[in-house]
């Protein structure tokens, strides 16, 4: 594509915004409502709604094919085209190509585009709430290709949008997965329960004190802030000194599991030796197998379960902020699954993320391709 014949056009010349209203929405067909809240950042497809029969004070309406895009905070970069007709918040604009000179195909993604973003942001007004207005948009500049070239982009940007779907959707289906499995193992089992406490040591690291930061000889620790589901971040370590003793009793090793006392109760990931000397500080709880009968892993992912099914929080009472003890944790019923099976779904949940995380950095890839070519567009 030869860019150099590419024409300089302002938006407004080539882009109209759409104000039709409706008060009888039901009366004209039109069924479905679309607020801000129901437009995902990033995403072209709108995928949630409301029901015009809910009732709605919304009247500005759209039609299939048009490009809705939030006025209101558009750092939050909220546009997406409509595969139907319905009825918009007052603080979404509606937008549509003229077509004898754009292509309505590619109007979506120079909506999309960083350039176009940034120019909203800078012309909004307002500080609680900022938006930014049609006329100041309808400024905005950008090179407009032949119609030739706006075909042939456009159609190498639906690509990509149409492959970072169908990625999403097999994400979808994995997490589905594996939360199917776990489902059949952590609920309606035949298994035996215990105490997690009969099957781990549970003990809770050092309390913090400013004397420890202070003096000599300062030892790494981790703190609920390194600890995330399945993972650790190490991006900031923290120091503090430990004596003799308590090096003794809070050192770190391989295969550790540690669970988050207070914030997200229950959050896990084990200690791979990523630090040749590391300890933990009271914020968190250290999970050490009283035999080879039970799996770290296992239970990672059985207090992952637990605490997005609400189990956790039953355990943590009812003060202003949560905390799971270590006398509370102990009592944790589980299930005593036996150790080949609980290899078994190690095994196959580890699977799944893996193969999860791999469609996760395709779909950055994506996002990067379509970034560049914008970029290159409407740069």
């Amino acid at each position: 594509m030869d860019r150099s014949k590419w024409k300089r056009v302002r938006f407004g010349d080539v882009v109209r915004c759409v104000d039709k209203t409706c008060r009888d929405p039901q009366a004209e067909g039109l069924t479905r409502v679309v607020g801000l809240e129901h437009l995902d950042p990033g995403e072209l497809k709108i995928t949630r709604w409301a029901d015009v029969a809910d009732g709605t004070s919304f009247t500005r309406t759209f039609r299939a094919g048009q490009v809705l895009f939030g006025k209101r905070r558009a750092y939050q970069r909220k546009a997406a085209v409509a595969d139907f007709d319905g009825i918009c918040s007052g603080d979404i604009l509606v937008f549509e190509a003229d077509s004898s000179r754009f292509s309505p195909a590619l109007l979506p993604f120079v909506i999309a585009s960083s350039s176009f973003f940034d120019h909203a942001i800078g012309t909004s007004a307002g500080s609680l709430s900022p938006r930014t207005k049609w006329k100041e948009l309808a400024e905005y500049e950008f090179l407009v290709p032949s119609f030739a070239d706006q075909h042939r982009i456009a159609a190498l940007l639906w690509s990509i949008e149409d492959c970072r779907y169908k990625v999403a959707q097999a994400i979808a289906s994995l997490a589905m997965v594996r939360k199917l499995i776990l489902l059949s193992k952590f609920r309606g089992h035949s298994y035996k329960s215990v105490p997690l406490g009969d099957v781990f040591e549970v003990q809770l690291g050092k309390m913090l004190s400013p004397k420890a930061r202070q003096v000599a000889d300062q030892y790494p620790y981790l703190t609920n802030t390194n600890i995330q589901w399945g993972h650790l971040d190490l991006h900031d370590v923290r120091t503090m000194h430990f004596d003799e003793r308590e090096r003794d009793k809070f050192k770190l090793q391989k295969g550790d599991l540690l669970v988050c006392e207070g914030g997200e109760v229950g959050r896990a990931a084990i200690w791979n030796g990523e630090l040749a000397d590391c300890y933990y500080q009271k914020a968190l709880h250290r999970l050490r197998p009283r035999s080879d009968c039970y799996l770290n892993e296992f239970l990672r992912e059985l207090l992952k379960f637990f605490a997005q099914s609400g189990d956790l929080s039953k355990l943590t009472g009812h003060s202003t902020i949560a905390h799971l003890t270590a006398e509370k944790l102990r009592q944790l019923r589980i299930p005593n699954v036996p150790v080949a099976e609980q290899a078994e779904i190690v095994r196959v949940i580890t699977l799944l993320d893996n193969q999860s995380q791999q469609l996760e950095d395709h779909t950055d890839y994506l996002q990067r391709v379509r970034g560049a070519i914008l970029s290159w567009v409407c740069g």
